[in-house]
């Protein structure tokens, strides 16, 4: 194994278990508001909404202060802010606060958990080069995935026992990432890349149509991608009389199918271009999510989690390595912040829309909320494809066509 293999394992290994600690609890968030506290599902999905907003500044900024202060350390600043507010959460949930505590401390945490990722994936685009970067985001799907397996299994029985008690657990697990990030990561920023954060000229980049493209069609797919934590969860809940330990099996279950299957997807996407990777993405999340709305069985519906995260093996290693090709060396955090930017945001809007489908369509005809999402996702394969048109064929992730060999000189031989 070589080292540049050996730093995406241990990037990919940073990566696994920030989503395991992320998966043990905040997944059941949306249940502890509704079999807790009473809430209503559209006032979650709005309140939740608002959380995963701040995500969206917070993924914008990280990017542009990860070129300037380096990616490690805006890594280790966000965990260690994480795990302090999941405390403060399984605190507020310990001693049976207002709900609003609990949510306030949600809205910490998910502006300061939101430095992570951009920063994470400025640090492999440093490390690898465009040929490589579809493989490398694999790995570290792969990471994710298998921290997203272990986590909501294990998040749905501490939930059974005590939802505090799976936000300390959380809050552990991130305090735990945030000294092997420390320990095994070094800084990949150099002195030749690094610049002084401008907010103002971040947003004029959007001026680059190709990037103003590919976040506006990432908003719509992240649309549909947010229907997996809250609108299945609260569909399995309230639709389907399912418990809280089932939904983390879903969870979990799609985590593994990532894990089994993202080698053989990312070979195949790594031999398409990537907004070929992208569309063909987009349309499983349309066929996966459809076909959850007209499911009563846990194997009907477990069916249409697989398909899905065979769409999200899909879409995410090529979206982010388009919005790495896209950017110039000084500027990679600052165009995969605003590709996370749009991917939250996006999650925002979903998150919403779950909750007012659910509340709203979901007890009239049942499949209602998923025919929508599913047209979104068609909607955002086809304007995937429409992209082509204006990028290189590099930029799209097709490899340089090699020069010819010379021509040998035949010296001829005297007569």
């Amino acid at each position: 194994m070589n080292s540049k293999t050996k730093s995406i394992i241990t990037i990919s290994v940073a990566n696994g278990l920030n989503s395991l600690a992320y998966g043990i609890a905040i997944p059941f968030f949306a249940i502890y508001l509704s079999t807790r506290k009473g809430v209503p599902a559209g006032v979650i999905g709005l309140m939740l909404a608002l959380a995963m907003a701040t995500t969206a500044l917070a993924s914008a900024i990280s990017g542009e202060v990860s070129d300037t202060f380096g990616r490690r350390r805006v890594m280790l600043c966000s965990l260690f802010f994480r795990a302090a507010t999941m405390f403060a959460m399984a605190w507020a949930m310990y001693i049976d606060a207002h709900y609003f505590w609990a949510m306030f401390f949600h809205f910490a945490g998910s502006f300061s958990g939101a430095f992570f990722r951009p920063a994470s994936n400025a640090w492999i685009a440093d490390t690898t080069a465009p040929a490589e970067r579809v493989k490398a985001f694999g790995y570290v799907r792969i990471g994710l995935n298998l921290g997203w397996c272990i986590g909501p299994a294990l998040g749905g029985l501490l939930a059974k026992a005590s939802f505090a008690l799976g936000f300390g657990a959380t809050a552990c697990t991130y305090l735990i990432t945030m000294f092997f990030v420390a320990r095994y990561i070094n800084e990949t920023l150099t002195k030749e890349n690094t610049r002084k954060a401008n907010f103002i000229t971040m947003l004029l980049d959007l001026k680059d149509k190709n990037l103003a493209a590919l976040c506006a069609y990432n908003f719509i797919i992240s649309m549909v991608m947010a229907q997996l934590v809250v609108g299945l969860s609260l569909h399995a809940i309230l639709r389907l009389s399912m418990t809280e330990n089932i939904v983390g099996l879903f969870f979990s279950l799609n985590g593994l199918a990532v894990v089994l299957f993202q080698f053989p997807v990312a070979a195949y996407s790594s031999k398409i271009r990537l907004t070929s990777a992208l569309a063909l993405g987009c349309f499983l999340y349309a066929l996966g999510y459809g076909a959850i709305g007209f499911m009563v069985s846990f194997a009907g519906i477990m069916l249409g989690v697989v398909v899905s995260a065979i769409g999200e093996m899909c879409v995410l290693p090529a979206g982010h390595s388009l919005a790495s090709n896209l950017a110039a060396d000084n500027k990679k955090g600052r165009y995969l912040g605003l590709y996370v930017l749009s991917n939250a945001a996006g999650q925002a809007a979903g998150i919403f829309m779950a909750g007012v489908l659910m509340e709203k369509l979901s007890p009239l005809y049942a499949p209602a909320p998923w025919i929508i999402v599913a047209g979104l996702g068609a909607l955002a394969g086809i304007l995937f494809l429409s992209m082509r048109r204006t990028m290189t064929p590099e930029q799209d992730g097709v490899s340089p066509a090699k020069p010819a060999p010379p021509t040998p000189i035949v010296k001829q031989l005297p007569s």
